[in-house]
């Protein structure tokens, strides 16, 4: 499972619901007015990465990608990514079958809101 998809799920279910919307408009924030990241540079861990900002960047992006993509193609597609990744696909190509759209449209989507 990719880093981007482990951290962003993980801190969508962390906390108590007010917490999450706290944290995304935290996230969106840090993210606003910058250029994101691609997804294949947020595939691995982002403990090895040494640039403090660089890596809450990539754990705020990971959890706005998670919000976009619940917001705009439903939990289901999150959870399919999710279940895939355990059936050894990849979760560019189940987002793909399951919304007819590449996963990088979604982060300019993203881009695009902030």
């Amino acid at each position: 499972m990719p880093a981007w998809l482990n951290e962003g799920v993980a801190q969508w279910y962390e906390g108590q619901p007010g917490d999450r919307a706290l944290a995304i408009q935290d996230a969106r924030a840090r993210l606003a007015g910058s250029a994101l990241e691609p997804l294949a540079a947020l595939g691995g861990s982002f403990a090895l990465w040494t640039d403090e900002e660089r890596i809450a960047r990539a754990y705020a992006q990971s959890l706005a990608l998670i919000d976009h993509i619940s917001r705009w193609y439903g939990d289901h597609v999150v959870l399919a990514m999710l279940e895939g990744c355990r059936a050894g696909v990849a979760p560019e190509e189940t987002f793909q079958q399951r919304t007819a759209r590449t996963l990088g449209s979604a982060v300019v989507e993203l881009a695009e809101e902030l």
